[in-house]
């Protein structure tokens, strides 16, 4: 599951948490679980402006991160990484 949403949209730290929250309960069913978001403004990170930035829902210490986060970019800039597409 891949999920697209901009970190800059009002909703999406509500959102992040609401994704980790489904991992904890059912994660174990998928093989992957990702938040996405594009670095326009380089925001998330100068070095990767212009990059897709994933948060990993699978792993433990991102879903704590994106709980003690103060907004959705905090949490991308702090446990996000960037995205690499895969078939």
């Amino acid at each position: 599951m891949v999920d697209p949403h901009g970190h800059y949209l009002t909703d999406a730290l509500a959102k992040l948490r609401a994704l980790a929250d489904f991992a904890d309960e059912y994660g174990e069913r998928f093989m992957r679980i990702e938040a996405v978001s594009k670095n326009d403004k380089g925001d998330l990170g100068v070095t990767l402006k212009g990059k897709l930035m994933m948060l990993d829902m699978l792993n433990h210490n991102v879903r704590v991160s994106i709980r003690e986060s103060e907004s959705a970019a905090a949490a991308y800039r702090d446990v996000g990484i960037e995205y690499q597409a895969t078939t």
